[in-house]
Parts: C-alpha cells; structure tokens; sequence
C-alpha cells in the first residue's frame, strides 16, 4: 500500500508522486491507497469533494483498486465537512475502526482537532476531548481481540501522532487517552501526519513502536509512505517527492508481542 498525508487540496500531488514512485518496472507497486488526513483544507461545495478526490483517484486507480481517506483535523472544517461519509463509506459511519489487509490487522483512530474544545474558532460546537475518549474505550476493546493478538503484524493510521507532534491540546489529548493502550497492545508500526515535518522516529521511552511522521503538499517537502507486509517481515519506505529515501522501517514478525 501506499500512503499520503497532508495534500491540502492539492490533487496534482497523487499522479505526480505515484507516476514517480509508485510503480515497480511497468507494474504497480501497490494494491491500495491511504490518505492519511488533511487532504483537504476546508470542505466547503460538493464539487470540491469530486472534483479533487473522487475524480483524481478514479483517473488513476480507483477503478480497480480501493482507497482510504483517514479524518485529520482539516476534513473537520467547512459546511460541507459533515457530508464526507456519504462520498466515502466508513464502517458504521464511523472515522474510527479497524480493517485487514493481506497480514496486517490495521487500527484507524481519528485524533481530531488540534485546539482546545472551547477555542473561539469552533464556537461552542464541538466536543473532540470526548470523542477521543470514546475512540479509546473502544480502542481497548479492539486490541483485546483475538484476531488482533493473532496478527502478523499491526499498524496505526492516526493524523495528529500522539508523540512528536509538538505540545497543542489535541496532541496532548491523544497521548493521554490512547498511548497506555497502545503501547500495550504490541504495536508494530504507526503512520502519521499533521505536523508537515517528514521523520521516522524509533521506538523509545515514550511509545515502544517506531512512528513515521510524513511531509507536507510543498515542493521539495511532498512524502510517499510505502508500505508492503508479508507473513515474515513488514518494510516501511517515506520516499521523498525527488525520489530521495528519507526514513525506512524493516520489521520482522515479532513473536514475542504476539501471544
């Protein structure tokens, strides 16, 4: 799979990125596609939504092969933001759940806005620290499942990482309400965005997984995240828009985390 944060309206960076780096000789080197938030800046017409992520994924791939829009915290802006779900289905309308893919139990967590719930640019209408604390309850319930302990390998897709995201209200939030599970739950790998800043971070102290944190829609800044897995080894590549490798994860299948 391959994967992109932070287009902000900028559909011309999926061709320009999967022509250059998306293919293996003649041949695809991907069978699905995640946007990993904040591929819009604010959701205002219908139109906008056709017209810079249906179309453009259609022109390309998703004719034959699937595709994944994660919420970061810009698909909750703009009038027409509320309307996301019904031009992309989520599982029980929800931004939040988990999926399978080939040998990867995938666990998709909405981080949500970056500011305080009373912050003036919300007006009173929103209540993010009690939906990420939903989220994590449910969270909980999830990484407790057999078929997640029975996975070869389990990766996160969150916008806004809990860790080396800076010290705004949300990054704090989710640190606090999703990390202890986490980092419990024998996480192999975490992909995230937001901070427009392209890094991979080891596992340490603070979160027992290594973290790849993607650029931003800027030329000479633009990431592609791929990602392939199979029953022994999962291998993470953030590939630069110039086709420099800018940070790799090489994983084998850890037994121990397993059980």
């Amino acid at each position: 799979m391959v994967i992109f944060n932070d287009i902000h309206d900028r559909p011309q960076i999926i061709p320009q990125l999967l022509y250059r780096h998306g293919y293996t000789g003649n041949k695809k080197d991907y069978d699905f596609v995640v946007f990993n938030g904040d591929y819009f800046d604010w959701v205002t017409p219908e139109q906008q939504i056709v017209d810079h992520l249906i179309k453009p994924c259609v022109d390309i791939f998703g004719s034959e092969l699937p595709f994944l829009l994660t919420q970061g915290n810009h698909e909750c802006r703009g009038s027409f933001s509320r309307h996301i779900p019904a031009y992309h289905a989520y599982p029980d309308d929800k931004y939040y759940f988990p999926f399978v893919r080939g040998p990867v139990h995938f666990l998709v967590l909405d981080s949500g806005e970056d500011k305080t719930d009373d912050s003036v640019e919300y007006g009173g209408l929103v209540a993010f620290d009690r939906y990420r604390e939903k989220q994590a309850r449910r969270l909980e319930k999830e990484v407790a499942t057999e078929g997640f302990k029975k996975a070869a390998f389990r990766v996160l897709l969150i916008h806004i990482s809990p860790y080396h995201s800076g010290d705004w209200h949300g990054t704090m939030h989710c640190c606090e309400v999703f990390g202890p599970t986490l980092n419990k739950a024998g996480i192999d790998s975490q992909i995230s965005g937001h901070t427009h800043r392209y890094m991979t971070h080891e596992a340490d102290n603070d979160h027992n997984y290594p973290i790849a944190i993607g650029g931003e829609p800027l030329e000479g800044m633009r990431t592609l995240t791929k990602l392939h897995a199979n029953q022994k080894e999962l291998t993470l590549k953030m590939i630069r828009d110039d086709g420099e490798l800018v940070g790799q994860f090489n994983i084998p299948r850890n037994n121990r985390s397993k059980q």
